[in-house]
């Protein structure tokens, strides 16, 4: 019997042991969810897909605030309506994402996120619109993350990226997108993830509005350092 208890309380502190490795271990910041880089880190961010190829820096601007500088090449709209043309076209947008942490506890954390930035459109959609347009972008949100294992963050939330262009007539593409997706960690400083975010739009401008769907999916990798 004292034989049997003593190997039980080894196994017990071997796992309390390995337990502790993996918490020192584990990678424990997020790009898309809520919780924010810590000083001195910060992160260079690289993703691909609709409707647009970005790059951010992301560093932390005081203990809950985070700011990630941006540039991105469009080459569509994260919104679709009832005339096939105003999915897509080509522009650049540069600006600057942010969250600011307000909840963190038990894995589950929450952020405002926001994103604004300047547009300069090369094919508008207006009909009385040639050559560039301009406009901005104005992007309130929520972000959460949930960190399902010392590899893995579930993240979600909610974004909406007013797209305000002006043209003849000035358009406001306001889509409602809720997003989800996952962040994998190979190595403490290395990020891999997927991102889908869909819901419904509106299309303001001129005497009409207009409703539509809207849709962005993302992939791409992050590094800290």
């Amino acid at each position: 019997m004292i034989k049997y208890l003593s190997l039980g309380r080894f196994v017990l502190a071997l796992c309390m042991f390995l337990g502790t490795i993996g918490t020192a271990n584990a990678a424990d910041w997020t790009i898309w969810g809520a919780r924010n880089l810590e000083t001195p880190h910060e992160a260079l961010r690289v993703n691909i897909g609709w409707p647009s190829v970005d790059i951010a820096y992301h560093f932390p601007f005081d203990t809950d605030l985070e700011l990630a500088p941006k540039a991105s090449f469009s080459y569509g709209r994260p919104a679709v309506f009832g005339d096939e043309s105003s999915c897509c076209g080509f522009g650049l947008v540069a600006g600057s994402e942010a969250r600011w942490l307000f909840f963190s506890q038990n894995g589950f954390s929450m952020a405002v996120r926001g994103e604004a930035g300047l547009i300069l459109d090369l094919s508008p959609v207006g009909d009385a619109q040639d050559g560039v347009g301009t406009g901005l972008r104005i992007g309130p949100g929520l972000a959460m993350d949930y960190a399902a294992s010392a590899d893995v963050n579930v993240v979600g939330g909610i974004d909406i990226p007013v797209d305000i262009l002006f043209q003849d007539p000035t358009l406001a593409v306001i889509p409602f997108l809720l997003r989800t997706g996952l962040e994998f960690h190979p190595t403490q400083d290395l990020l891999v993830f997927t991102m889908l975010g869909m819901g419904p739009a509106v299309l303001a401008g001129g005497d009409n509005s207009e409703a539509g769907f809207g849709l962005e999916g993302r992939v791409g990798t992050a590094y800290r350092f």
